[in-house]
């Protein structure tokens, strides 16, 4: 899959975020060794920045439920694709279609 050139175009990034999600799993596997080693406070806020179709977002959720979520995409296919699969999730999270800036670490 392409990397997107207009994060903020409705269609037409390149992306098919129900093709990402069957797609992604070894993004899947390597989110969950992410998870498993990181403990987070009561009510931590995270930002997670590259959710894709929010497989990984939604564990993290179910994990900390007491937690608050941003979750990003730079595909708005793929990004919608997570608001639909986090939609239950309510006020917990907040899905976005956007680019980190260039250069950060």
């Amino acid at each position: 899959m392409k990397r997107p050139r207009d994060p903020s175009a409705a269609s037409g990034d390149g992306w098919d975020g129900t093709g990402y999600d069957i797609a992604a799993d070894p993004q899947h596997a390597w989110g969950q060794e992410v998870l498993d080693r990181m403990t987070l406070r009561s009510g931590a806020s995270v930002l997670d920045a590259g959710c894709g179709s929010g497989r990984v977002t939604e564990e993290l959720l179910r994990r900390y439920p007491d937690a608050r979520v941003v979750a990003i995409d730079a595909s708005a296919s793929i990004a919608e694709a997570a608001q639909v699969r986090l939609t239950r999730f309510g006020a917990r999270v907040r899905v976005e279609c956007a680019r980190l800036p260039d250069g950060l670490p």
